[in-house]
C-alpha cells in the first residue's frame, strides 16, 4: 500500500509513503522511492533522500551523496540534519571528497559554501587539507566565511591573519573571530587595532574575540 501511494497526487500521502517506507528500512521500496529524487518538488525529493539513507546507508552515500550540490532548492538545515544522522565514520570521507571535487569544477559560491560548511559534521582530519587548499586559493567571500568558521589549526595563520585587512567587512569579522578562538598572544595587538574598524560589528566581535585569548589579562581589558 505504501509503494502505491508514492505516485498518489496528493502531497501528504507521498510524504507519508516516502517516510514509512524510509523508517521501515523496506528494501524492496529502494528503487521506487529512487525514482522520486527528481521531483521537482524540493520536499518531496528531499525527505526520499534521507529515506534512501534509512533503507541503505552505504549504496546511498555512493549514488546519491552528490545530489547535495545539485540540489539549491533543498534546506541546507535538513540536508544537515540528515548527514547529522550519518555515522561520521561512514560519511566523513565521501563527504569531504564531494566538497573536493565541487570546489575543483567551480559550482555557485552559495553551493559551495553550503557543501563547505557540512564538514563540520566530518572528522577534522578528513577536511583540513581541503579546507586549507580553499583558504589559500579562493577569493569567494561566502566560501571563505565557510572555511574560517572551520578553521582549528594554524596551517593558514599566515592567510588568515592577512584577512583581517579583506575589503569585506564580513571576512574581517570571521578571520578576527578565528584568530581570537586559534588563541595566539601575538594576535593580541593585531586584533586591537581591528577595535578601530569601519564596520560596527567587526568592533563588536573582535572584543569577543580578544577577550577569548588566554593571554589577554583584565589589567589589559580594562585599558583598552
Amino acid at each position: 500500500l505504501s509503494v502505491k501511494m508514492l505516485k498518489s497526487p496528493m502531497l501528504d500521502k507521498r510524504l507519508l509513503a516516502i517516510n514509512t517506507l524510509g523508517n521501515l528500512g523496506d528494501q524492496k521500496a529502494y528503487a521506487e522511492i529512487e525514482k522520486v529524487l527528481s521531483d521537482k518538488d524540493p520536499v518531496i525529493s528531499s525527505w526520499a533522500w534521507r529515506a534512501l539513507f534509512r533503507i541503505d546507508t552505504p549504496r546511498t552515500l555512493n549514488e546519491h551523496l552528490s545530489l547535495i550540490a545539485g540540489r539549491a532548492d533543498w534546506s541546507p538545515i535538513f540536508v544537515a540534519r540528515v548527514l547529522q544522522e550519518i555515522d561520521a565514520d561512514v560519511c566523513s570521507a565521501p563527504l569531504c571528497r564531494l566538497v573536493e571535487k565541487s570546489y575543483t569544477e567551480g559550482i555557485d559560491e552559495r553551493q559551495m559554501s553550503r557543501l563547505i560548511s557540512y564538514l563540520s559534521l566530518a572528522h577534522v582530519a578528513d577536511h583540513t587539507s581541503i579546507v586549507n587548499r580553499i583558504l589559500l586559493e579562493s577569493n569567494a567571500m561566502e566560501v571563505l566565511i565557510a572555511c574560517l568558521r572551520l578553521v582549528n589549526s594554524d596551517d593558514d595563520l599566515t592567510r588568515i591573519r592577512e584577512m583581517t585587512k579583506d575589503e569585506h567587512w564580513e571576512i574581517r569579522l570571521h578571520a578576527a573571530l578565528t584568530l581570537g578562538r586559534l588563541g595566539h598572544e601575538e594576535d593580541i595587538d593585531r586584533l586591537i587595532d581591528l577595535l578601530d574598524d569601519p564596520d560596527w560589528w567587526v568592533r563588536y566581535r573582535t572584543a569577543s574575540a580578544l577577550m577569548a585569548i588566554p593571554a589577554m589579562t583584565e589589567k589589559r581589558v580594562l585599558a583598552l
